[in-house]
C-alpha cells in the first residue's frame, strides 16, 4: 500500500509537471513521494529521487547512460542520508545491481538495458533472503528476518519491472 501511494503520487507529479527540466520534475516527484508515503520507504524513495534530480538538473533529454548515472547518484544519496549499504537487506540490494546492470548494458539500447536491470533487480531482491535486516522496521526482527525476502528490495525490483515495460513499449 505504501508503494502504491508513493508511486501514484510520483506518477501524478510527472503528469502535472509544468517544466521540461528533468531535475525539477524529479525533485517534485521526490516531494510528492515523501508526502504521500510518510514512512521509511517513502523517505528512502524520496532520497533516491532527490539524488537523481540533482544529477539531471537543467536537462530536458537524457541518454540511457545519463539515466543510469542519475539513478546511481540517487543510490549515493540514500547511502549518505540513511547510512545503509549493500548487504543490509534493504531496497539497495536490488537497486545497486539493477543500476549497475543498466550501465553495463546501456550500449545495447534502452529496452535491452532495462530488461537486464530488471533481472538484476530481481536477483538482488532474492539475495536478501540470505541476509539479516539491519534497518527499518524489519531490523526489529533481527535473526528472524533471515530466510525472508526484503519487501523494500522486492518493491525496487517492481520499479525496474515497470521501467523495463516503459522502455519496451516506447517508440
Amino acid at each position: 500500500l505504501t508503494m502504491r501511494d508513493c508511486w501514484t503520487a510520483v506518477a501524478e507529479a510527472v503528469r502535472t509537471a509544468q517544466t521540461e527540466d528533468l531535475g525539477t520534475v524529479l525533485l517534485q516527484c521526490a516531494q510528492s513521494a515523501n508526502r504521500a508515503a510518510p514512512s521509511t520507504m517513502g523517505t528512502i524513495t524520496s532520497f533516491w529521487l532527490m539524488g537523481a534530480a540533482r544529477a539531471l538538473r537543467g536537462e530536458t533529454e537524457v541518454t540511457i547512460e545519463a539515466f543510469a548515472d542519475a539513478l546511481a547518484a540517487g543510490i549515493e544519496n540514500i547511502c549518505a542520508k540513511a547510512g545503509s549499504k549493500a548487504g543490509d537487506k534493504t531496497m539497495l540490494d536490488a537497486l545497486i545491481p539493477a543500476v549497475s546492470s543498466l550501465k553495463e548494458h546501456a550500449g545495447e539500447g534502452a529496452a535491452a538495458a532495462a530488461e537486464a536491470a530488471c533481472e538484476a533487480a530481481k536477483g538482488g531482491a532474492e539475495s536478501t533472503r540470505n541476509m539479516v535486516s539491519k534497518h527499518g522496521r524489519a531490523a526489529y526482527y533481527g535473526e528472524k528476518s533471515f530466510g525472508l525476502v526484503d519487501g523494500g528490495a522486492v518493491a525496487a525490483a517492481m520499479i525496474f519491472e515497470a521501467v523495463g515495460e516503459i522502455f519496451r513499449t516506447a517508440k
